[in-house]
């Protein structure tokens, strides 16, 4: 097959991706947004519930060059137990959230900093279950229609879907999040019995590369992930390929606002999101000079249970909601990441709030793989004192938050635009299509 060929390409997301509103979404809209100009993609989607058909019919009318194929699971998904609908469901967002809602529906406010029991949830530790009948009966149906060139599948809750495709397309997976990875970062945090921990990261971890193993090529999101999938698996092209910052979403303008706010982005329905901004503001917040003045802004959806308990922590929390454009919010603010529970992948705060000219104060664990430099391109703290204490010299230096909105911006124009990260992935499908497996 010649370079620059024309591929077919089915694309299997493990999530709904419409709208690209957090990290996961954002990873496989982007790449379809361009490269939808260059292939023949089709997309798989399994539908949950009316808003679901009603954004994919919007996005046909968006994307005309993509081929949409969709099975609705919701009405049969009503007929099952909760936990039957979970595993036919199979969307990783939303058993996070239906987890998250049990789990802190009873809380008392002095309660409220217990977190869920992952490594006990059969559906975080083990979620390879098999997808329903009538979902594997449209993606074989798709597959004996048409020729691919490729399948990608993306997202750990859909893996096992490799036993589902037959010879002939090169198969690939994208691991957008390590499963094994956040069990053990929970655990750390949590200070879990570490032989417990240790059991359950294996056995997860296990699972995982059993899987892995059924595919031509693996694609990760960052260089440490790619070096330790590529040492697991000798025998299997494994490659790079971090997802992009949308060319609109990076702020043209060189206008510098001097830092007078603080900025989370996320839900709760992921929980790392939930662990960083509790810690935040029980531990970080209070050591910052003049706290009682400064504002946290947190976008994002979040449970009533959730904003009354952490504004009664702390008052100057604000709660957006979903904001469709973050244009406002971003003005003005220090951007902080204080995650702690990690996943390896990439953290699409980081990057959008680099294109946005904020600076950004982050964890080491959050940045891990990302190419970047402290004190130059963002700001590492690896305690709350460390975070406090940068927030406090960002307050204060001008120069140097000017500096990181300057080399951020960069950064993220250099090497994480969407052209750039689109024709590289390309590049990366030519050679698996040229190429035996190994």
């Amino acid at each position: 097959m010649p370079p620059g060929r024309r591929l077919r390409i089915l694309i299997i997301p493990g999530l709904f991706p419409f709208p690209p509103v957090n990290g996961g979404k954002i990873c496989i809209y982007s790449f379809i947004e361009y490269l939808r100009f260059k292939h023949e993609i089709h997309l798989y989607l399994p539908l949950r519930n009316d808003s679901e058909i009603a954004l994919v019919e919007e996005y046909r009318k968006i994307w005309p060059e993509v081929a949409f194929h969709t099975v609705q699971l919701f009405a049969s998904a009503r007929r099952h137990s909760a936990l039957s609908a979970l595993f036919a469901i199979r969307n990783q967002a939303k058993i996070f959230f239906n987890y998250l809602e049990t789990a802190f529906s009873a809380k008392k406010v002095q309660n409220y900093d217990k977190p869920p029991g992952w490594c006990e949830n059969i559906e975080v530790t083990v979620p390879f279950a098999p997808f329903p009948e009538q979902f594997v009966a449209k993606l074989t149906e798709i597959l004996k229609k048409f020729a691919f060139d490729i399948v990608q599948i993306e997202y750990t809750s859909a893996i096992n879907l490799v036993n589902v495709i037959p010879p002939g397309p090169k198969k690939i997976f994208v691991e957008i999040e390590s499963r094994r990875s956040v069990l053990k970062d929970y655990g750390r945090i949590n200070r879990s019995n570490q032989e417990f921990i240790d059991y359950v990261v294996k056995n997860t971890k296990d699972l995982e590369h059993a899987f892995m193993k059924n595919y031509d090529a693996l694609f990760t999101l960052n260089d440490l992930d790619c070096k330790e999938l590529k040492n697991a698996f000798p025998g299997i092209n494994v490659f790079n390929s971090p997802f992009p910052v949308m060319d609109s979403q990076i702020i043209k303008n060189d206008v510098f606002d001097a830092p007078i706010k603080l900025l989370f982005l996320g839900g709760e329905s992921h929980y790392p999101n939930y662990d960083a901004l509790i810690w935040f503001v029980t531990e970080i917040m209070p050591l910052v000079q003049n706290n009682e003045r400064l504002k946290l802004y947190v976008t994002g959806s979040w449970q009533k249970e959730t904003i009354r308990y952490i504004r009664h922590l702390n008052g100057n929390v604000i709660f957006t909601g979903f904001l469709g454009d973050l244009t406002d919010v971003f003005k003005g603010s220090i951007s902080i990441v204080p995650i702690r529970i990690g996943g390896g992948g990439l953290r699409a705060k980081i990057i959008y709030s680099m294109a946005a000219g904020s600076p950004v104060i982050t964890t080491p664990l959050a940045i891990k793989g990302f190419n970047c430099e402290n004190k130059k391109d963002l700001i590492v703290a690896d305690t709350k004192e460390e975070f406090a204490g940068a927030i406090n010299e960002l307050l204060c230096d001008l120069h140097l938050s000017g500096k990181l909105i300057k080399n951020g911006k960069k950064l993220i124009v250099n090497q994480y635009g969407q052209g750039y990260l689109a024709e590289k992935r390309d590049s990366f499908y030519q050679i698996i299509c040229n190429s035996l497996r190994r």
